[in-house]
């Protein structure tokens, strides 16, 4: 659906609209055409479920006063740090009201009636003697009116001067959210987890995150983490009789850490006792506990034959129990997993109503498309057919639609660029250049069809020469966007964003390799993975920990940006990566670093690689033009004392120049 049709198709209550439709009557005077209207919705995110302007003054803001209800909520104060740079003085009135204060009969009536009427609002014009005096703001709650506060911002930006005037629409707003719960107003936040000197729970959260969230009418949610990871809270340390029994006359796996035994009476306690500090936390209203990651049964007597993921929830709904004797409003959320897949079904018939269930799977739901997230199919497959409305061009029904889309996105970028803010611009060009990824991708798979041999080839190399100069383009705005929004150094970087921003590079790789019996000449080859080291089982042999030393030179195609690959390929255990460093020099013994990324990682048959990022600088002082470049990896691998089946891991490094910026 096209965003003008949202103005007033969404409205499906016909008691509101009503109501509404008399508002905007009041005082007599006539909406805007379309086209003036635009001018203000075009500045409004999310779009109001109702909205009519009737032009707008100019006017500075030492002739703008501004009233609120009293009181001391945290959300009424940011509502007021937000509205008070519009108003410096008196004259036209900005004015906020709650229910109960001095809002309009039909007013209240339109709020208390909204969806989801804690978050509803309103904002209308004060007329006296059908003049244009000022503007209401009203909601039902301090929530509601933080939202008001927020539209009205968007709607009447700032000048960069203190004596710029203000442009103020004579405008009417109702808006609710269609969903109680949308994106950014409730934040689910990893809790610090462990234990006190005596055995019993400790939980936290950041005051200061608790803080900034009540200003800004978030609610947080803190997270219980996947059962089987408890063992880093020291659980185990201070409470071995929880752990569950591994499988009898089985090895065990080098990385291994025993699961939760749900049959223990213990476990459900302590549950009950994180639960507890948490839900005490002020603003904290909900809990969220996430299943397992990985099928970890327990094979005590209490638990064999048992379903694990069933056990798993009926322990946690026991704790739950436990904690909301006291704290009756107390609200539950349990994660699902891509290991609890198979049998969520009977997950669902044991939680009931007792709970909310959030559809979790490490392997489908990181996907934004509207395609069902438990189809089958590869990617290969999706890639060799690459047809609208299906698989990777699901969201798109016909050519038509989908290039009408990268033209939107081409005109966004225009105005990105006269916006100037640097993480608008990255973010829309990262937008386009996924557009041009798929439409390279599709010229790709058309071309595998074609069956003439010369033709053939020609369109697959000209549409692999797009894909690569996509992928150069979409790895640099990726990188700027993260850079943006989120400065850290780069040992700070999570591994998925730098998975985001490489995955264009690594596909482009993939398609030149699937098609290299064609002969089309590559036009980056220093772009390409080169293989430069491989770790194998002899390499653990005396230590878990190994240095491995790889001579580089001819992979370094001069100053620049590379990356480094890890690739998981067989064996028993998996391998912690630790860090990459490469050095310059005249050979291994005096070559001194140039460029270090420090951080751990672990690949294995889940995570089978991750990237390290380099920068290859400019000759440095004291430097030859004949030095070499080597590269030192730090791993770690099976523990010398495991089971000698255990003791296996074997993978490839390789190393290639970075389109990243």
């Amino acid at each position: 659906m096209k965003r003008r049709k949202f103005l007033f198709l969404r409205l499906s209550w016909a008691k509101v609209f009503l109501v509404f439709g008399s508002l905007a009557l009041t005082g007599a005077y006539a909406s805007d055409p379309p086209a003036a209207l635009k001018k203000w919705t075009d500045r409004i995110i999310p779009l109001p479920q109702m909205i009519e302007t009737a032009g707008s003054i100019r006017i500075s803001p030492r002739d703008v006063s501004l009233s609120l209800p009293g009181g001391e909520s945290p959300l009424l104060l940011a509502a007021g740090d937000l509205l008070r740079p519009l108003a410096a003085g008196s004259g036209f009135e900005i004015k906020g009201a709650l229910a109960g204060g001095e809002i309009p009969a039909d007013l209240r009536e339109a709020l208390r009636s909204a969806p989801n009427s804690d978050q509803a609002y309103a904002i209308r014009p004060l007329l006296r003697e059908q003049r244009f005096q000022g503007l209401l703001l009203a909601a039902n709650t301090p929530l509601g009116l933080l939202y008001a506060a927020r539209a009205l911002r968007q709607l009447v930006p700032l000048g960069p001067f203190s004596e710029s005037l203000l442009e103020i629409p004579r405008i009417t707003i109702l808006d609710w959210p269609d969903l109680a719960e949308r994106k950014l107003n409730a934040v689910e936040v990893h809790a610090q987890l462990g234990f006190n000197d005596d055995g019993s729970p400790k939980a936290s959260l950041s005051p200061s995150l608790m803080e900034e969230a009540g200003r800004r009418g978030i609610a947080i949610v803190p997270i219980i983490l996947h059962m089987e990871q408890l063992a880093g809270t020291g659980l185990f340390r201070y409470h071995p009789e929880v752990a569950a029994v591994p499988e009898p006359g089985r090895p065990l796996p080098t990385d291994y850490t025993p699961p939760v035994c749900f049959s223990q009476p213990k476990t459900a306690e302590l549950l009950s006792g994180w639960m507890d500090l948490l839900l005490g936390v002020l603003g904290v209203e909900e809990v969220d506990v996430w299943l397992s990651e990985e099928t970890n049964r327990c094979y005590c007597p209490l638990c064999a034959g048992e379903e694990p993921f069933v056990l798993e929830t009926k322990g946690i709904l026991r704790a739950f129990a436990m904690t909301r004797r006291l704290r009756l409003e107390a609200r539950l959320r349990i994660l699902l997993t891509q290991a609890s897949h198979d049998v969520n079904d009977k997950v669902l018939a044991v939680v009931g109503r007792e709970a909310k269930v959030i559809y979790y799977d490490g392997g489908r739901t990181y996907d934004s498309s509207h395609k069902p997230m438990i189809e089958p199919g590869s990617l290969s497959e999706s890639l060799a057919r690459m047809e609208f409305g299906r698989d990777l061009l699901a969201e798109f029904e016909t050519e038509r639609s989908f290039e009408a889309d990268r033209e939107s996105v081409r005109r966004v970028l225009v105005l990105a660029r006269k916006i100037g803010d640097p993480a608008v611009l990255a973010e829309t060009e990262s937008l386009a250049g996924v557009l041009d990824l798929l439409a390279h991708l599709r010229e790709i798979s058309a071309a595998r069809a074609l069956p003439d041999e010369a033709a053939r080839r020609e369109s697959l190399g000209r549409a692999m020469d797009g894909l690569d100069r996509t992928a150069r383009s979409l790895a640099g705005s990726l990188g700027r966007w993260g850079r943006a929004v989120h400065p850290v150094p780069r040992n700070r970087l999570a591994s998925r964003f730098r998975d985001t921003v490489d995955f264009a590079a690594h596909l482009a790789d993939a398609e030149r390799s699937s098609h290299a019996a064609i002969g089309w000449p590559d036009p980056f080859p220093s772009f390409r993975n080169r293989p430069v080291a491989r770790w194998k089982d002899e390499d653990f042999a005396r230590s878990e920990t190994a240095e491995l030393w790889a001579d580089v030179t001819e992979a370094v195609a001069g100053p620049g940006e590379y990356d480094v690959t890890f690739r998981f390929e067989d064996g028993a255990s998996g391998l912690k990566t630790r860090a990459v460093t490469l050095l310059r020099g005249p050979d291994q013994a005096r070559a001194k670093p140039v460029s270090e990324d420090r951080w751990d990682f672990r690949i294995g048959r889940f995570d089978r690689y991750i990237d390290y990022w380099l920068t290859v600088p400019d000759r440095a002082a004291g430097s030859e033009a004949a030095d070499r470049f080597f590269l030192k990896l730090e791993i770690t691998g099976p523990a010398v004392d495991a089971p000698a089946d255990r003791r296996t891991c074997r993978g490839l490094v390789t190393m290639r120049r970075s389109w990243r910026e």
